[in-house]
């Protein structure tokens, strides 16, 4: 996929993610913060499990991608992915 097409200014922004996969009414809640000084870049997803048995056999899967200020590859990204009960 060329990311340029949907308009992103890669200049100005950089792309993140994480791939999650979730039940059928799974939710998700994105944060990121970014420490300048420390050079790192923490990503946390909370994800909204579905425990019935309707939905053990259905999982989709989440690629979570974030637009964030533009960093270099200096930084280091640290992802924490946090699971809670429907």
């Amino acid at each position: 996929m060329n990311f340029t097409d949907i308009g992103i200014d890669f200049s100005k922004y950089s792309l993140i993610g994480k791939q999650t996969y979730s039940a059928c009414r799974g939710k998700t809640q994105k944060n990121v913060v970014i420490d300048h000084v420390a050079k790192t870049i923490e990503y946390t997803i909370a994800i909204t499990i579905c425990k019935s048995r309707s939905c053990s056999k259905t999982y989709l899967s989440n690629n979570n991608l974030v637009i964030i200020p533009k960093v270099n590859n200096k930084y280091i990204l640290k992802t924490k992915i946090i699971e809670q009960n429907l």
